[in-house]
């Protein structure tokens, strides 16, 4: 099982254009340590998709240059609205529109939220989403995506296709989420003080 400890703040790229990780630390020393990591990695714009907190007057003054963009929305377990993947979406697809952009999507542990983002901009692009979520889950082993099959009813309605097909590609994805299940191990003093547990 992975350290989810080890894992929360790791820079993992999925793709040339595409990074997860977890949120900037709240100690400043940390968070300007973690702002020069995503720089030399290559991050040009962030999607924070968290509800807990927003750092873009945080990038703002220490990254200017990198375009900040807060989507942010609880991980409860409820599905995700078609206008929030929308929002998204469409700044990762304005954001490639250079070729040499990378985008960084996060949450709050990069479990959730932000690897379900990062998929459905996936999907956008023209990624199988079996292969996508093997693609995330291999650079982010403690991606679960919960909101994966929320993802797959988008992009699949949005782009017209039948209710049928809608149905059954939301039914494959469910059935690789089951057959693929992620753990994490948690140390910490306390394994609960953690919104996507």
């Amino acid at each position: 099982m992975p350290n989810a400890v080890i894992w929360h703040r790791k820079v993992c790229p999925v793709t040339p254009n595409l990074v997860l990780s977890g949120d900037l630390a709240a100690d400043r020393d940390e968070a300007l340590e973690q702002l020069r990591g995503w720089i030399q990695a290559g991050v040009t714009h962030i999607v924070d998709v968290r509800s807990e907190e927003n750092h873009d007057w945080f990038v703002a003054v220490h990254a200017p240059h990198i375009t900040y963009h807060w989507l942010g929305v609880d991980d409860d377990g409820a599905p995700r609205d078609a206008d929030w993947f929308e929002a998204g979406v469409a700044a990762m697809l304005e954001a490639w529109r250079d070729p040499s952009a990378s985008v960084l999507v996060h949450c709050q542990m990069g479990i959730n939220r932000g690897p379900s983002m990062g998929f459905a901009g996936m999907l956008a692009t023209g990624w199988d989403p079996i292969e996508a979520l093997t693609a995330i889950r291999r650079a982010r082993p403690i991606a679960k995506v919960h909101y994966a099959v929320d993802a797959v009813e988008w992009w699949l309605t949005r782009s017209g296709a039948a209710p049928a097909q809608v149905i059954t590609e939301m039914d494959r994805v469910a059935t690789w989420m089951d057959a693929n299940p992620t753990y994490a191990t948690w140390i910490t003093p306390d394994p609960f003080d953690h919104e996507e547990l």
